[in-house]
């Protein structure tokens, strides 16, 4: 009613204006924290899965004189005549490393332990036919450099390992791996993106912007670099299906394992893949796509299943605040050996050219622009701009559009002169 305002009125006013305000502060905390949650969620998948696919151990190794494989003997290339030849052990030829591509090193001078080669040995009489037919559809399966990455992932345990070279095994046969390899080295160049065998070449190359080989570091590794900020992961995942995601990695890590072969038989290591990641322009909106994260989970799993201990480091620059203050949270959660690859770098580009600079030389443009969205990103853009537009044309019909349009304005512009002349005559009729 209109009666006084009482001590109690007041009290029930106060009472509803400070739930009204919770309630406001409840919205806005569980909008931040569900920010917080979904970065934290893409923090854990690009960390926390990453420890598998870093090596234990940093390899210091010296080249060694690599031999050819002949049935029974091996024999020093032509240009060694004085190299000794020695007889094969069984099928391991005892202290040496059987390579993909062929040919062979002492395994004391590649960077393996004895127990690492022992592990191999145990792993290949484990395996026993199952290694020796996949070998006859794949030979490079049944390489020491392949197998030492699939053990390094349970820390040489033999047990584990057979497990995940069975399942390995099951993916490479869900994605036609072998086929893909085939096309790999008939068609190979160190420009990923020349190769003309990449499905669908054009559309990844305008959603997804990564270079598998921007350089070298000064150990020799390969240096890969993804603009992933500028990643708009919403529009990629519309334009394109899973299994073609699914293929299309299969190419890259299919390209990455030749050309880490090549790298370790030329230098006489095992060699690796050291990964940037550009993070300018990340947002929470890209970075919650639900059909976003749940491929990423798929193509991570699939990674570090059938391509394991690959990765040397990860540096991710141009890192939001928010996401190094969650690295400093979970920095404590994860391995030793993993923090030590792992390097979050947040600051003014004077720090990220610093960071840069330990796997770039300093006249390296990423250096230089202190990320990688200028040399990349606007390049993709700039040679794909006219080809976009015509196919946007084409799928919009804007000429066809136009046409329609055309027409209609001019039927509808003769049907008003003709009722004006007709209006026109009648008025003379009458005036007559």
């Amino acid at each position: 009613g209109a009666g006084p305002v009482t001590s109690t009125h007041r009290q029930r006013r106060h009472v509803h204006s400070n739930r009204e305000d919770n309630s406001q502060s409840y919205t806005q905390s569980r909008t931040a924290g569900l920010r917080t949650m979904t970065i934290a969620l893409v923090f854990c998948q690009t960390f926390l899965t990453t420890s598998n696919a870093i090596p234990s151990s940093t390899l210091q190794m010296r080249p060694r004189l690599g031999l050819e494989r002949t049935p029974g003997l091996m024999r020093s290339p032509s240009n060694h005549p004085g190299r000794i030849p020695m007889m094969l052990a069984g099928s391991q030829n005892e202290g040496m490393l059987r390579l993909r591509g062929g040919g062979w090193f002492d395994y004391s001078t590649f960077g393996l332990s004895d127990k690492e080669l022992k592990a191999i040995a145990s792993l290949r009489e484990k395996l026993g036919t199952i290694l020796t037919d996949a070998a006859q559809q794949n030979p490079d399966l049944d390489t020491d450099d392949r197998l030492i990455r699939l053990l390094r992932v349970h820390d040489l345990n033999v047990g584990k390992t057979v497990p995940l070279f069975k399942k390995m095994l099951k993916w490479r046969a869900e994605v036609k791996a072998d086929k893909i390899r085939d096309d790999i080295v008939k068609h190979f160049s160190d420009r990923f993106w020349d190769m003309p065998c990449i499905p669908h070449k054009q559309k990844f190359r305008r959603f997804y912007f990564y270079e598998p080989f921007h350089a070298l570091d000064p150990k020799g590794d390969l240096v890969s670099i993804e603009c992933t900020g500028a990643i708009r992961v919403r529009r990629f995942m519309r334009a394109v299906s899973e299994k073609d995601v699914m293929i299309f990695w299969t190419y890259i890590m299919e390209w990455n394992m030749y050309k880490l072969a090549l790298l370790s038989r030329k230098q006489g290591r095992l060699a690796n893949m050291a990964q940037v990641k550009d993070l300018a322009g990340l947002n929470f909106v890209q970075a919650s796509s639900k059909a976003g994260m749940n491929r990423f989970r798929k193509v991570n799993r699939f990674m570090h299943e059938c391509y394991p201990e690959c990765l040397s480091s990860l540096t991710l620059i141009n890192v939001p605040n928010i996401f190094g203050a969650l690295w400093r949270a979970f920095r404590p959660l994860l391995p030793p050996k993993t923090i030590s690859k792992i390097a979050v770098i947040a600051g003014n580009e004077d720090v990220q050219r610093k960071a840069l600079l330990k796997l770039l030389p300093a006249t390296d443009p990423v250096v230089k622009n202190a990320g990688a969205d200028d040399m990349y990103v606007q390049r993709v853009d700039e040679e794909g701009a006219g080809r976009l537009a015509a196919a946007a044309l084409a799928k919009l019909g804007v000429m066809g559009l136009g046409v329609v349009c055309v027409r209609k304005l001019l039927a509808a512009l003769g049907v008003r002169l003709r009722e004006r002349a007709a209006q026109a005559e009648g008025e003379k009729q009458k005036s007559s």
